[in-house]
């Protein structure tokens, strides 16, 4: 990663809702991304910084949210590996005070966001 990439992610500019993103005109498939962000807890552009820290949170409270919406084997297709990558990998990578921050911060995210962009007609 180059120290303009650095910079750029540092000052929020690489942004997607809960990560940074070091090279969206290059995604894993080739081409700029048109990729959901719930792939970027997936993908080697990703960075995720303290600042997305309050974001994650409020990811994991709507996941939950759709979990309760949804059969158990339906969420675990579409949120599973997602939920791990967050709970599992990224959250403890959090000092308990930077998470605890965090939570006064956390936005309140719509349930409608996981379902991602809509077409406007």
């Amino acid at each position: 990663m180059t120290e303009d990439v650095r910079q750029r992610a540092a000052a929020g500019e690489l942004d997607t809702l809960a990560a940074a993103c070091a090279d969206i005109e290059h995604g894993p498939d080739g081409g700029r991304c048109r990729e959901s962000f719930l792939a970027c807890f997936g993908c080697p552009n990703a960075l995720v910084l303290a600042r997305h820290l309050p974001a994650l949170l409020a990811l994991t409270d709507t996941l939950r949210e759709d979990l309760q919406r949804r059969d158990a084997e339906q969420w675990a297709a579409r949120h599973g590996a997602t939920w791990q990558i967050i709970t599992r990998d990224l959250l403890p990578r959090f000092s308990p005070a930077q998470r605890a921050a965090a939570i006064k911060a956390k936005p309140v995210l719509p349930l409608s966001l996981l379902d991602g962009p809509k077409e406007q007609a």
